[in-house]
């Protein structure tokens, strides 16, 4: 879950409101397209491509969790909650859930900082302009608009002493 809402800058609703059918597989093998259907804003689709590292690939996790929770109704909800025993229930987070759900991963990897349902979205804002996106590309996978100021207020400054964050180191000072 905490892939998939890296990779299409989710809300804890938008990971929610998730059906089965708004994951597809992209026909050209590239990846998956997220339909994100349950947004604050307009729906948006968004193409999430293999990653490099299998451990970290957010459509082999996908497959994987659809697999081991032997999701095949089109219209269930693709996140569900995990009995005691083991067992994948049928009804669907609620996106308070979702939200505790990903502090708890947060704290188990030890972030210094408090994780909470926006961070993957935040995340995946900052992460991708640190490795120099387009701000209309970053703004195409989040839903917002290219010169949105609430884009920009998601960026965050990582590293003030890198040369990315820092807008004074190597200008020749």
């Amino acid at each position: 879950m905490l892939l998939l809402g890296f990779s299409i800058a989710a809300r804890r609703a938008e990971l929610a409101g998730l059906r089965l059918r708004n994951i597809t597989e992209d026909p050209d093998g590239n990846g998956l397209l997220v339909h994100v259907m349950v947004s604050k804003t307009d729906p948006r689709t968004v193409p999430v491509p293999y990653g490099k590292n299998p451990q970290t690939c957010p459509v082999l996790a996908w497959k994987t969790w659809v697999e081991r929770a032997q999701i095949s109704d089109p219209d269930r909800h693709a996140f569900r909650a995990i009995h005691a025993t083991g067992s994948v229930q049928p009804k669907g987070l609620t996106p308070q859930r979702v939200g505790d759900i990903i502090t708890a991963a947060g704290a188990r990897a030890r972030i210094p900082v408090l994780f909470t349902g926006h961070s993957v979205r935040s995340g995946m804002a900052t992460e991708a302009r640190r490795a120099k996106k387009d701000p209309k590309a970053i703004a195409q996978i989040t839903g917002h608009k290219p010169n949105s100021k609430v884009l920009h207020g998601y960026m965050q400054i990582v590293d003030r002493w890198d040369e990315e964050d820092n807008a004074l180191m190597g200008i020749g000072l």
